[in-house]
C-alpha cells in the first residue's frame, strides 16, 4: 500500500501515515517494497505477517470467551432463553 491509500483508507493526513509508516519499518514489521514514479509502496514482513496473525488469533479467542457472557445476556431482550415475548405479553 501507498502513503495516498492509507490516507485515504483511514482518514489520518499523509505525515502522521508516514510517521506510524517509519516506526513500522523501524520495528520491522513493514518494508519498502517497489515505486510507482514517486509512489512509494510498502508490504508486510514475515514479522509483520506473523504479528497480524497473532492480532487476528487474539481478537479470536477473546470473542470465543465473551461469548458465553452474551447468551447468558440473551440476544437482544435481556431474557435468558433469547425469546421476546410476542404480542400480549
Amino acid at each position: 500500500m501507498s502513503v495516498d491509500q492509507v490516507a485515504d483508507g483511514t482518514q489520518y493526513s499523509g505525515p502522521t501515515v508516514r510517521l506510524v509508516l517509519k516506526r513500522l519499518i523501524d520495528a520491522g514489521t513493514v518494508a519498502p517494497s517497489r515505486r510507482l514514479g514517486k509512489t512509494q509502496f510498502y508490504d508486510l514482513t514475515a514479522a509483520g505477517r506473523a504479528a497480524f496473525t497473532d492480532y487476528i488469533l487474539a481478537l479470536l479467542a477473546f470473542h470465543a470467551d465473551a461469548q458465553p457472557d452474551v447468551q447468558a445476556r440473551g440476544r437482544h431482550d435481556g431474557r435468558a432463553d433469547g425469546h421476546a415475548e410476542g404480542p400480549g405479553g
